[in-house]
């Protein structure tokens, strides 16, 4: 009986890590885009919360706004508040 009981917990033990191992496909909730609000380069407001959150200053908004202006050159699409990271990554290769 201890050696049924045994081979059976083997078994699941296997079966739980190949079950871990088997890639997924991505459910689809990380689509660039896909129900974030657009960050527009002209609204003065969304400017000045992104430039208030990275501790900048007046000066740094015209920094701002020409990153996300160059965001929609080298895109082709409008950013989103998920790809904030990008636009300060082309901040700092601006300064």
């Amino acid at each position: 009986m201890q050696s049924i009981s045994t081979v059976l917990l083997a078994i699941g033990v296997i079966g739980v890590l190949v079950w871990l191992m088997i890639p997924t496909a991505p459910t689809g909730n990380n689509k660039i885009g896909s129900n974030d609000p657009f960050i527009d380069p002209d609204d003065s407001y969304q400017i000045g919360l992104l430039v208030g959150m990275t501790g900048g200053s007046v000066p740094d908004a015209a920094v701002m706004r020409f990153a996300l202006q160059r965001f929609q050159e080298l895109y082709g699409r409008r950013a989103t508040s998920t790809d904030i990271g990008i636009v300060l990554g082309l901040i700092n290769s601006i300064e």
